[in-house]
């Protein structure tokens, strides 16, 4: 009885180890989880890239892309700017692309000039993008013009936008493929607002 009650302690220190020591192989090798970082500033979890990815993405070329867009709006004005307001445009370039989603976007915003009852706005969007296949990829142009005036409650004075008009997305779509490299093509739209 004796010898069979050791056996038993025996039998039960050596299950205890198998434990132990698969516990401490777990630390030795990968972490459980997902690999990656939390920014403590801004909160976002970002991926490592794994090793298999790294050699997958570096084996398709890339190409530099680069140009302006120039964007023009002539604006019919049938609703009155208040005399402490202004009017002011915005027109964004987005690059997408048509095989696996996402792309880039640049934007650029404008104060409205006017000569009589003559309103342009005019606006520049350089971009600079590098691209698997520019010939294969489009741009969307997409635009917007508000009127804003300044509003005030009790002492607090708040500029806000009165009326807007806004096209987009494909106000104008160029491609595939992308324009030349250095090309500044100009885009004119006519808005009412």
């Amino acid at each position: 009885m004796r010898t069979s009650k050791m056996m038993f302690v025996c039998v039960c220190v050596i299950a205890l180890t198998q434990i132990g020591w698969g516990q401490q192989a777990n630390k030795q090798g990968a972490a459980p989880g997902i690999p990656g970082y939390l920014d403590p500033t801004t909160g976002t979890f970002t991926t490592k890239v794994q090793p298999g990815e790294v050699a997958e993405a570096s084996s398709v070329p890339v190409e530099a892309w680069y140009g302006d867009f120039y964007i023009h709006l002539d604006l019919e004005m049938t609703t009155p700017v208040p005399s402490d307001g202004n009017v002011t445009c915005s027109s964004t370039a987005f690059q997408g692309y048509l095989d696996r989603g996402g792309g880039y976007s640049e934007t650029a915003t404008a104060v409205a000039k006017h000569t009589g009852s003559t309103w342009t706005c005019q606006m520049s969007i350089p971009y600079l993008w590098y691209l698997q296949s520019g010939t294969k990829d489009w741009v969307e142009i997409h635009y917007s013009a508000c009127i804003n005036g300044v509003q005030t409650l009790g002492s607090t004075a708040t500029v806000v936008q009165l009326r807007c008009s806004s096209w987009g997305p494909f106000a104008a779509q160029v491609g595939p493929p992308l324009p030349p490299n250095g090309s500044k093509p100009t885009y004119t739209f006519n808005v009412r607002l």
